[in-house]
């Protein structure tokens, strides 16, 4: 996150960014029994597609909307920025899994990404994001269909593996490269770290920079990490260093602030307290070169990025779990959902922003990493599915049965990268503090609910608080559970409770249940009632 002056109480003593990286787990489950069921996680998706275009048809933009529309004999319905809203009628009529959003770069900022977000999730009445959506553009019109055909059906792609850019700040003397290997819960990724020393532009190391790059593209995953603004990584890689790179096929996720900007973007003058509105050559967007570059898939953010690793667990996800990207980008939202709930919000919480707009002085690290969290973007065919599943690989599971009219659950983890799953980057434990979450989506049928109960919870959790929810999928209900608890400051009792798994247990009863649903369900429990006798 960007470096700013020590003139707000949400930054630190050293005038950046209260970073913090706080520990989590998400687990879903699509299907029910009689019988106790262990299986790894996948929401998927079903439904049409729908290519919904921000441009006029005579734009150089528009025949990648025709791309899109042939490859899924999908409708094109035409529209523009400021007339977004009015597509509910066709999103309801046509209830889309997957919509591709074509849009000149100069339209694309955080405002429309935060609409699309909203719309996203008013399809229906519950508070979740109804279909999976990204991102069509590029500097031209020949870049936005060159996004499209990276992502070509049938194409022959290499097995997962992980090349990762980090900037090692003032703990590095010097610049390196490392093979490792990510454990899976059956078998394991080849990742290559490129780690740059450096703090800031001034001294970042341009001869390790330069002979990197064309490493990056010998993976089919790309990851950055850095603090960013829009035309790259704080004494890491910028726009013009991609330029002579080869990423062709590639999804690339991009920890950095901003990195997902194409022109317009909004910055914080920590000293007036007021937001200011900047723009950037097309020609210096590292989002655009990247799409330059020949990536299949980008994942980044149109506004600061709060602190976390979970851009490094959805990495391993999509090597794993078969899923497209959009079902993953559109399960990171479900999450941010249910942070602004468990916020006590009846929704997603979101506020345009505007060149002069007051901070606010009241602000908070929780409240401002929740305006944040709405700011990312998945650039691509949401559609695209890069890698099919691997057995027993995903590190989530989720043991669940269903008695009578209880429904009971146990979501766990089991990974020594726990922490890659596990950052709740969006609730604060009392808005300051580190915490962990878990998660899980269980179906519910026609049933109602009567209650929900929480039986057990990790045991490095003293106190807890939860929120649940219905939501309509594909003409299914299911039920969305959310833990959050305060990281403890030993982290002893966290490495020692995670070597056995990370794992907590709730029940649902469906008996005579009177919750409509509508009704968003909160609570919260010391950890020394954690078991239920």
């Amino acid at each position: 996150m960007p470096t700013k002056p020590n003139t707000d109480p949400v930054f630190s003593s050293g005038g950046q960014w209260l970073f913090i990286v706080p520990l989590g787990l998400m687990l879903f489950c699509t299907s029910c029994s009689g019988q106790s069921t262990e299986a790894p996680v996948r929401p998927g998706t079903s439904g049409p597609y729908l290519v919904v275009s921000l441009v006029e048809p005579a734009s150089e933009f528009y025949p990648a909307a025709e791309l899109l529309a042939q490859r899924h004999s999908a409708k094109i319905v035409n529209s523009g920025p400021a007339d977004l809203e009015r597509l509910m009628d066709e999103l309801r009529n046509c209830a889309p899994a997957h919509v591709a959003i074509v849009v000149h770069p100069e339209d694309l900022d955080v405002n429309l990404v935060n609409r699309i977000f909203k719309l996203s999730t008013e399809v229906d009445a519950d508070p979740f994001v109804d279909f999976a959506w990204g991102v069509i553009t590029g500097r031209d019109g020949a870049a936005a269909k060159k996004l499209v055909l990276a992502s070509e059906p049938g194409a022959d792609r290499p097995a997962p593996s992980i090349s990762m850019f980090g900037v090692g700040g003032a703990g590095l003397k010097e610049s390196m490269t490392q093979k490792s290997q990510w454990p899976l819960r059956k078998g394991q990724l080849e990742v290559t770290s490129y780690l740059a020393k450096g703090e800031s532009d001034q001294d970042r190391d341009t001869s390790f920079i330069s002979e990197s790059m064309p490493g990056l593209g010998q993976s089919s995953i790309v990851l950055m990490a850095s603090h960013g603004y829009p035309d790259g990584l704080v004494a890491g890689p910028k726009a013009s260093d991609l330029r002579q790179v080869d990423l062709s096929g590639c999804v690339l996720f991009n920890i950095a602030c901003y990195t997902g900007v194409t022109k317009n973007w909004y910055d914080e003058d920590h000293r007036e307290m007021k937001v200011r509105k900047n723009s950037i050559d097309l020609k210096d967007s590292f989002c655009l070169q990247a799409i330059d570059c020949g990536v299949a898939g980008y994942f980044a953010y149109t506004c600061p990025r709060p602190a976390g690793p979970t851009m490094m667990g959805d990495a391993i996800l999509l090597s794993t779990t078969g899923d497209s990207l959009g079902e993953l980008f559109r399960e990171g939202l479900q999450s941010v959902v249910m942070a602004h709930l468990l916020n006590g919000d009846n929704q997603v919480n979101i506020s345009p922003l505007a060149e002069g707009t007051s901070l606010g002085t009241d602000r908070t690290p929780g409240s401002v990493v929740r305006q944040m969290s709405t700011g990312g973007v998945l650039f691509g065919d949401p559609a695209f599915r890069p890698f099919p599943p691997m057995a027993d690989a995903d590190p989530r599971l989720l043991k669940w049965s269903e008695q009578g009219d209880t429904i009971a659950a146990e979501v766990r983890i089991e990974s020594p990268l726990f922490h890659f799953f596990a950052s709740d980057q969006v609730n604060y434990w009392e808005d300051y503090h580190p915490a962990l979450r878990l998660e899980c989506r269980l179906p519910i049928g026609k049933s109602r609910i009567e209650n929900v109960d929480v039986i057990s919870v990790p045991e490095a959790a003293d106190d807890y608080r939860w929120v649940a929810a219905i939501e309509h999928s594909s003409n299914e209900r299911f039920l969305r559970w959310k833990l959050n608890f305060r990281q403890p400051v030993d982290l002893s009792r966290l490495q020692k409770a995670a070597t056995r798994g990370l794992s907590s247990q709730i029940e649902v009863d469906l008996s005579n249940g009177e919750l409509a649903d509508d009704k968003i369900i909160r609570g919260s429990g010391p950890g020394k009632e954690n078991v239920r006798e």
